[in-house]
């Protein structure tokens, strides 16, 4: 679409209408791909019989590995989202619908898009799944299971690559840091009594490793006034929040 761009009799609004169409057809695709991580199989099998399915099975562990990595390197990286500045000044406002009379808000839509993904594999109901998955499968086919450490991990490291590569950290994918410290502030404070014993433990040991990865990048050299104000931000609010007294209730 912005490749092709405006020509000569199209409506002064269509590309607009296009551009932010598209981004209501993803508007689903978040959740979609994150209900597999933890995700079960529901079957109505008479028990007994032969051949019955388990009324209840785990999603293939490689199925639910796919569709982690797709939220951490389709949905949470810049690349996907990235338009060129001519296509996107090129937008004329749209008066008649609502709030649509200044340039379109990319950056908040995606950070609408990612963080729908990030409530579902942080909330406390897949938590609960994946530390119950052992229990639904012989031993043998345990070893293969995804953990909720692995998942916790995984969508860190995707959040905060910056930290390893020391490349500059682009205001979109802030914007998509600040949410994940923002919920990892809360399991660490508000965790609820739906959270179970064992997901805020490794919510703090994720947290405790971020804070010392933030801590080291902090110091490093050659970062752009906003990138270095971001880290300190983010280390602050994390460690105030390991400090802090949970709070139930």
């Amino acid at each position: 679409m912005q490749f092709r761009g405006p020509r000569d009799g199209d409506d002064a609004n269509r590309l607009r209408r296009s551009l932010l169409s598209g981004f209501r057809l993803l508007r689903s695709a978040p959740a979609d791909a994150a209900k597999y991580v933890g995700g079960l199989y529901a079957e109505r099998d008479p028990q007994g019989r032969p051949g019955s399915r388990p009324a209840f099975r785990p999603v293939e562990p490689a199925r639910q590995r796919e569709a982690l990595q797709f939220v951490a390197d389709s949905l949470f990286t810049v690349d996907s989202f990235r338009f060129k500045p001519e296509f996107l000044s090129s937008l004329q406002p749209d008066f008649i619908e609502w709030n649509r009379a200044g340039p379109a808000d990319i950056p908040g839509t995606v950070l609408a898009l990612q963080t729908q993904a990030m409530d579902r594999l942080l909330s406390p109901g897949v938590a609960r799944r994946l530390l119950d998955l052992p229990n639904l499968v012989p031993p043998a086919q345990r070893k293969d299971l995804i953990s909720l450490g692995e998942l916790y991990g995984t969508l860190q490291s995707a959040v905060w690559s910056e930290l390893k590569t020391g490349q500059e950290i682009e205001p979109m994918r802030r914007s998509l840091q600040r949410a994940h410290i923002a919920r990892l502030q809360g399991l660490l404070t508000r965790p609820g009594g739906a959270l179970p014993a064992d997901a805020y433990s490794l919510a703090r040991f994720q947290a405790v490793r971020l804070q010392a990865e933030l801590r080291a990048a902090s110091t490093r050299r050659g970062q752009s006034l906003e990138s270095r104000a971001h880290l300190e931000e983010a280390l602050a609010t994390l460690t105030e929040a390991l400090k802090a007294t949970m709070s139930r209730g």
